[in-house]
């Protein structure tokens, strides 16, 4: 096997999904995982990432990042019900609101049925159960709303119709070709809808080689692996890899 054919070899191996979105989700988040893939937080359990995967801290902070998108959740006003908080001989309290950093408590006389108050609870200082409870609130929410192109249209991309191909075509160019790889003038990426993934079109500077020709398929195989490395790490998609000078 030539080179060529063992590099592409490498490249276009299958590639472990499952690995690939929980590196994601790990370091950028549920929410931005989901926005990426276009993909149903249900769906996502078909590549074998399962409740064991979603500790604490992804779930907390997929709840503020929805939140965040939506500029708070009033849960009255999406017609859910109200989640109970804790209770006493008089008092019953239960959260109305998920802002931000905290969640707002409604509280309530039992007598009377009147509102006595509310106040603030970080999330931070919720107990596992009622975290687990908003999850599954806000996930519901999300797969019921369209928070992809709610909070995506008030970022830079501008448009009335979110495109995800679009978007992760500009952030992934953006990312690659920030970083300098030896050999390589630049990477592109387009559509392939037979893989539903990305072609990576990687352009090698021919003027490199012609200046370097002892160790310039050295460098140039090096230099197609960490990039082949780097976007299957940072995005959960399948990607075809392929090679072209200028």
């Amino acid at each position: 096997m030539d080179l060529r054919k063992n590099i592409r070899h490498f490249l276009n191996e299958e590639i472990d999904n499952r690995k690939i979105f929980l590196n994601q989700m790990n370091k950028f988040g549920l929410l931005n995982l989901l926005k990426m893939s276009g993909m149903s937080y249900d769906k996502l359990f078909s590549f074998g990432i399962g409740p064991e995967h979603l500790t604490r801290k992804i779930k907390q902070e997929f709840i503020q990042d929805v939140a965040q998108s939506l500029g708070g959740i009033n849960l009255i006003e999406y017609d859910i019900e109200p989640i109970f908080y804790n209770e006493n001989e008089t008092e019953y309290r239960e959260i109305t609101y998920l802002g931000l950093i905290k969640v707002s408590v409604t509280v309530w006389y039992k007598v009377t049925h009147d509102i006595s108050g509310e106040f603030g609870v970080l999330y931070y200082n919720l107990n596992d159960n009622i975290i687990d409870e908003i999850f599954d609130i806000v996930v519901e929410l999300y797969d019921n709303d369209d928070i992809i192109t709610e909070s995506t249209n008030n970022e830079d991309e501008g448009t009335e119709k979110f495109d995800k191909v679009e978007y992760f075509i500009k952030k992934a160019t953006k990312l690659i070709n920030k970083m300098k790889f030896d050999a390589i003038k630049r990477v592109e990426f387009e559509y392939n809808k037979e893989i539903e993934g990305f072609n990576v079109n990687i352009i090698y500077d021919r003027q490199f080689a012609i200046d370097n020709p002892k160790n310039f398929n050295k460098v140039k195989q090096n230099s197609i692996k960490e990039i082949g490395t780097t976007i299957t790490s940072y995005f959960p998609f399948k990607f075809l890899f392929y090679l072209h000078s200028e």
